[in-house]
């Protein structure tokens, strides 16, 4: 599509790994060198394009992940770039900017006995049955890893490119939607021992959020004042907290209960 007119770009290592633009009345999003969605305005037509030769695994991951979000984007609804995993119905989502670990986190959670993936990347939010309630709904059913993380999770060693991310089949997936208790924004720091901190339900808690807001119409402030106001709105409902741990992926599950806390689980203990 030569008429596009990309009005935002991303960069991972310095190339440019995914672009947003418009082509006429239609939105386009692409993943270079992966694919791209071509959609109207509202979200209700919309087709999706993978380069020939790639791996189903890497073309659902886009499909069922970021595409699906921007599309909900679209359609009035929240949708963040982070990793779900629910226990009993009960779930937590995991933010973080790029590096910061949600994926392997998660990863680690979902050894404890019952817990379930909901999102490896990307979460989709709607409202609960009752007022000031959220939902939300599986959305992916792999994760995705480098070696290192992989063997870690796993805790057997894992040939391969320590640089690229390849699917972990996850143990249990979601099958319905689970009410969300929890967020927790991670960030890495000195202490071996993990520590948790609410953010409160204002400034603090939205600026967590609000980077991983995913966002397909970029040019219209309007839109993204009421995307504000549906943030503000979440973190009325839902707490946000902060949680601080080593940059170790060897005490990964020095951080399990402390999520489970947030959860209100009982279950502790990871099978060996």
């Amino acid at each position: 599509m030569s008429d596009v007119r990309w009005l935002a770009e991303y960069a991972e290592d310095g190339r440019v790994a995914f672009r947003i633009g418009r082509s006429g009345d239609e939105l386009v999003a692409e993943w270079i060198g992966l694919a791209r969605v071509i959609a109207s305005r509202d979200g209700t037509t919309h087709r999706f394009e993978a380069e020939p030769g790639l791996e189903p695994a890497e073309i659902e991951k886009v499909r069922l992940g970021s595409a699906t979000l921007l599309l909900r984007h679209l359609q009035g609804k929240l949708a963040l770039h982070g990793s779900a995993v629910a226990v009993d119905n009960r779930a937590l989502i995991l933010l973080g900017r790029s590096g910061q670990g949600k994926s392997t986190l998660a990863a680690s959670l979902c050894r404890v006995p019952g817990a379930t993936l909901f999102s490896d990347d990307a979460v989709a939010l709607d409202p609960g049955p009752t007022a000031g309630t959220y939902v939300i709904a599986p959305v992916e059913r792999n994760h995705w890893l480098d070696a290192p993380a992989r063997a870690a999770v796993n805790k057997m060693s894992d040939a391969g490119d320590g640089d690229a991310k390849r699917p972990l089949a996850a143990l249990r997936v979601g099958t319905s939607t689970a009410q969300v208790v929890a967020i927790v924004d991670l960030a890495f720091g000195n202490d071996a021992t993990p520590r948790v901190h609410a953010l409160g339900r204002g400034v603090e808690a939205i600026a967590a959020l609000l980077p991983q807001a995913v966002r397909f119409v970029v040019d219209e402030p309007e839109l993204q004042r009421r995307e504000l106001d549906a943030l503000a709105t979440l973190v009325e409902h839902v707490p946000v907290h902060r949680l601080v741990r080593p940059r170790r992926l060897d005490l990964l599950e020095n951080a399990h209960p402390l999520l489970l806390d947030l959860l209100g689980s009982e279950r502790k203990s990871v099978p060996r």
